[in-house]
């Protein structure tokens, strides 16, 4: 729900004129790493044009709530928070497939207007000791279940139609935020609330902002947003203040972004720096922070030393978490450097969760050079048995299939008994429909139809949320 969230803010934002960048790393995706530091008071997007930072809280239910620890300093709702940064609340939901979607609509407000009216917010009962022992911390608002328009506005009541029904909100001290005559939707909007406004993202001004005076701040939030920032609006000029902030900065986490955008620069000492952090990172976490940086380089003048560096770290078993080397396999995949021909390595690595991050770090519109390199390695005599069940499996995903089936086809023709398993084991997982307007070989189609009746298209029971359910079920037998 926050990456999709994320991802909606950032649209909008985008859609705005802005220029979003994450500040919080991974705030839009949903990747999970166990050893990746979390619950870190820092907003979710940055925009490098304006400097406005924004807070992203993805809500089943919409409502002006925010975790709240009261007597901890570092973990108040607006810890990390400007008075002019924005908290954005997204309705997002959930379908019965498991599909998550976020609204159209992004509710914005100003943390300064959250915290002049912070003493009507209401706290709840605290959470669980996992949780920190935080409260959610409520404004109070009013949100229509169906969409409809507004009728009358005073200072009582705020008067809607909703499906040919009348539904009257007594404000008591909320502020009415939408017009009279004006139409809205259900569950997305908020009608009112007790903070004194919602706004929206401003424009950008002519003249774009500058990162480097918040350099020189005393908080360590305003830094790591420089640093952060000159990383993508910065240039070589920038090198030699941000390399001294990379080994001289009193907080590690700025430090380390500070080399990591001297990195994307085009700085190989910012890149030393990275690099040396994987091993000798002076928070843990940072450890996970500095393979994770290594990942974003894509497209950058250092984009391939990246690569090696991470296929070192992902060969390396020094190194302390295996989570580690996983992180580095999917770095070199389709969200991170997409050097796919250095993952046919990692398909059969030792460790299990290391094989499926490698498989999982293919992406399914394959490059035909790439389904070449697949289908060679179910042809390789040397390859192990678990390494072509990689490569059978990724080429049964591929959109590409008109690619992939005559590639395999031709490979059918082995006199490699072995070989020939392999290519109607993958074939079989193909689009019926596909194979059978690409493959004539009637002797061949015959061998693939056994394998077609127990895959996901043409078997229920095979499809992944079936099997899912069935598993869960055949657990209940006490």
């Amino acid at each position: 729900m926050g990456a999709v969230g994320a991802r909606r803010v950032r649209d909008a934002m985008q859609a705005a004129g802005l220029q979003p960048i994450e500040l919080e790393r991974f705030s839009c995706s949903n990747k999970i790493w166990g050893t990746k530091v979390k619950r870190l008071r820092m907003p979710d997007l940055l925009c490098v044009r304006t400097g406005i930072r924004v807070e992203v809280r993805a809500k089943s239910k919409l409502s002006i709530k925010m975790s709240d620890s009261p007597n901890d300093p570092e973990r108040r709702w607006n810890s990390g928070l400007m008075p002019n940064d924005l908290i954005a609340f997204v309705l997002v939901r959930e379908d019965g497939d498991g599909n998550v979607a976020a609204a159209n609509e992004v509710e914005l407000f100003r943390v300064e207007d959250l915290q002049v009216t912070e003493a009507l917010a209401r706290l709840s009962d605290p959470k669980a000791y996992s949780e920190g022992t935080e409260t959610d911390r409520e404004w109070p608002s009013c949100v229509a279940t169906k969409a409809g328009i507004v009728t009358e506005i005073n200072l009582q009541n705020l008067k809607t139609l909703q499906d040919g029904r009348r539904q009257t909100y007594t404000l008591r001290g909320k502020t009415a935020y939408v017009a009279l005559n004006a139409n809205f939707n259900a569950e997305s909007q908020f009608l009112a609330g007790i903070p004194p406004q919602k706004v929206a993202f401003p424009a950008p001004a002519n003249s774009p902002w500058d990162p480097r005076p918040l350099l020189a701040s005393e908080r360590a939030m305003d830094r790591h947003v420089a640093v952060k920032a000159l990383g993508v609006v910065g240039s070589e000029r920038d090198w030699p203040e941000l390399l001294n902030m990379a080994r001289t900065d009193a907080d590690h986490r700025v430090a380390l972004e500070a080399a990591a955008s001297a990195a994307r620069l085009g700085s190989v000492d910012g890149l030393g720096i990275v690099r040396g952090t994987v091993r000798e990172a002076a928070i843990p976490y940072l450890a996970m922070e500095a393979i994770l940086i290594l990942a974003e380089f894509d497209g950058t003048p250092l984009a391939g030393q990246c690569a090696a560096i991470l296929t070192e770290c992902a060969n390396d078993i020094a190194l302390a978490e295996s989570e580690l080397r996983q992180a580095a396999i999917w770095g070199l995949g389709l969200t991170g450097l997409k050097r796919y021909h250095e993952l046919f390595q990692f398909l059969d690595a030792e460790n299990e969760e290391e094989r499926v991050h490698a498989l999982a770090a293919f992406p399914s519109n394959l490059d035909i050079g790439t389904i070449r390199q697949l289908v060679e390695v179910l042809s390789d005599s040397q390859s192990s048995a678990r390494k072509k069940a990689g490569a059978s499996y990724i080429l049964s995903k591929t959109h590409d299939a008109h690619q992939a089936i005559p590639l395999l086809v031709r490979l059918s023709q082995s006199a490699n008994p072995a070989v020939v398993d392999w290519c109607v084991a993958t074939l079989g997982q193909f689009d019926v429909a596909i194979v059978n307007e690409l493959i004539k070989d009637q002797e061949l189609l015959s061998k693939l139809r056994p394998l077609q009746l127990v895959s996901p298209a043409q078997n229920w029971i095979r499809q992944e949320n079936a099997s899912i359910r069935i598993s869960f079920v055949s657990k209940q037998c006490l």
